[in-house]
């Protein structure tokens, strides 16, 4: 019985100490050429599978706008000059060839990369064919892609970051690319971003040429529970901190130093938190517009207790026009104000008198014209309010204390108005992200 082809054929060699499996590289390389497509139609389109996979995101620069992720990166087509049957190479159905082979690889790039290079660059990976000509090519890859991004909603901020690639030379008709397998297989979490998706689309043309490409949409979302413990929560902290300023006595002599440490405070706060904020940008953050407010309140808030304070502490002197100036707001509010409380008139007047004494620039006439008024008020149970009645120094302090409270009350309500519409805007930005990934 003679012995069946393939038996002799693998004999046959077996007797020349060929191996078979070299002898398939051989032969599979001797169809093959690193310049022609292999295909047996000149003018048949090879369809390319793209694998994109992402393991890692190592960092998003928003100043340079610049990302850097390590992915998986892998290509399938099908080579029409390699088949063979693995019963005539001792059962071989695959081979592993590299760069370095004589053999035709897409010139597939990322056209917005910058950057970057291949893990395993110094050590070549193989790509593997197998008996009926289906070739795969896979290798980690770790790249700096440009990714515009808009950091206005830092740090509640999402991005959306394209990587477009294609065939470098060759036309759609005769490379088509689409993706196989897409996927986020986070290996390594980062510290400061989540991937909350990943998409793609393909396109048959590039800025107006006949190639076709694919665009990879890493959809990505920042981390914020950091920035909110240590800048924004610190920050509100420090803007109702400088309200109390409204609240200290004068005759404590800590009110304006209280004011300016609240305000080197927030300087040294935003100065801090402007390392970490995205700066280049092409709008400002929300986050930096607020501290920018808080700065200006904080100020204001201090310029406008200085004003009273020395108004207050010494209202007969070169700076009798603050004086002047309190009493002229006291004038506009104590009429809506209503009727004076007889019982708690008669402690407030004790109080100035208390404190009028204390001030070295009302002579002992005044004082004792002040008892008088004082114990006539008291008697008087229906007597409603008259500034005529009052001296100067009396009215500065009546309208020293309405100030600090209405000052403290508006300045309460501003802060919780501002900072109440920061968060619903940058609330309303996280649903509509969310709403649209």
């Amino acid at each position: 019985m003679l012995l069946p082809v393939v038996q002799i054929i693998f004999l046959a060699r077996l007797i020349e100490g060929i191996d078979p499996g070299k002898q398939l590289v051989s032969d599979v390389l001797a169809n093959c050429s690193r310049s022609l497509r292999p295909v047996l139609d000149v003018n048949k389109q090879i369809i390319v599978g793209v694998e994109f996979e992402i393991n890692q995101i190592n960092s998003l620069d928003v100043v340079d706008q610049v990302l850097d992720m390590s992915v998986f990166f892998g290509m399938r087509w099908e080579n029409e000059k390699v088949s063979w049957d693995p019963a005539d190479y001792d059962g071989h159905d695959r081979i592993l060839l590299t760069e370095d082979n004589d053999n035709w690889l897409p010139d597939i790039v990322f056209f917005n990369q910058i950057s970057g290079h291949y893990i395993t660059k110094d050590l070549p990976v193989p790509y593997v064919i197998n008996s009926s000509g289906h070739t795969y090519l896979s290798r980690p890859l770790r790249a700096d892609f440009l990714c515009a991004l808009d950091a206005y909603h830092f740090p509640f901020d999402e991005h959306v970051c394209r990587q477009s690639l294609g065939p470098w030379v060759h036309p759609t008709p005769l490379i088509h690319v689409e993706t196989y397998v897409l996927t986020s297989n986070i290996l390594t979490p980062s510290t400061t971003w989540d991937v909350v998706n990943v998409e793609s689309d393909e396109l048959k043309t590039y800025r107006g040429q006949n190639f076709s490409s694919l665009f990879f949409a890493v959809h990505l979302k920042r981390k914020s529970a950091f920035y909110v413990a240590n800048v924004i929560a610190p920050s509100i902290a420090i803007n109702y901190l400088s309200l109390f300023n409204f609240v200290i006595p004068a005759e404590s002599g800590e009110k304006i130093s209280y004011g300016v440490t609240i305000f080197l405070a927030q300087t040294v706060n935003m100065m801090m938190i402007s390392d970490s904020m995205p700066q280049g940008a092409s709008s400002i953050p929300l986050l930096g517009q607020y501290l920018v407010f808080s700065i200006l309140f904080i100020a204001t808030c201090l310029l406008v207790t200085i004003f009273m304070v020395s108004g207050y502490i010494d209202p007969m002197s070169n700076h009798s026009k603050v004086g002047k100036a309190l009493r002229f707001v006291l004038e506009r509010i104590r009429p809506i104000m209503g009727p004076k409380n007889p019982k708690r008139d008669v402690l407030t007047d004790k109080k100035v008198e208390e404190t009028t004494l204390n001030n070295n620039s009302v002579n002992l006439d005044d004082n004792a014209r002040n008892d008088d008024k004082i114990q006539q008020k008291a008697g008087s149970s229906s007597e409603e309010t008259s500034l005529d009645g009052l001296t100067q120094q009396e009215q500065v302090v009546i309208a020293y204390a309405t100030m600090n409270r209405v000052f403290f009350v508006i300045s309460f309500l501003l802060m919780t108005f501002l900072t109440a519409i920061y968060m619903i805007i940058l609330s309303a930005n996280s649903d509509s992200k969310i709403q649209g990934g």
